[in-house]
């Protein structure tokens, strides 16, 4: 890890290494189009199948404004769809996932042995 992430306090080092893991993975998943925000999202909501916006955001630990604002980031881009029942619930559309396999796939890759 560069000089830049050492620091005596084993707090601002590990957000620091979260950051850079989490840039890490960005930098992967911009070749499909998508954060790994949003990859988390997703593979949460493939979990569950299907849902709604306050189960989603409860299993995720993000405010319900925020998850709208995600959520119609996902739709825009084809990768959730929803539909009506008890209120909106959301599901994997076909193309999110496919964005997950391959998303997956670079996991895998970059898996630590």
């Amino acid at each position: 890890m560069p000089d830049l992430y050492k620091s005596l306090c084993y707090c601002t080092n590990l957000r620091r290494s979260a950051n850079f893991i989490s840039d890490f993975y960005d930098s992967a998943f911009k070749k499909i189009g998508i954060t790994v925000s949003q990859y988390y999202l997703l593979t949460n909501l493939a979990v569950l199948k299907s849902t709604n916006i306050t189960n989603w955001a409860k299993r995720v630990g993000l405010e319900r404004s925020t998850m709208v604002r995600n959520i119609n980031l996902l739709i825009s881009k084809n990768l959730v769809e929803s539909t009506e029942g008890h209120g909106k619930v959301f599901k994997l559309s076909s193309k999110g996932k496919e964005i997950l396999i391959i998303a997956n796939l670079f996991g895998k890759k970059f898996k630590i042995k």
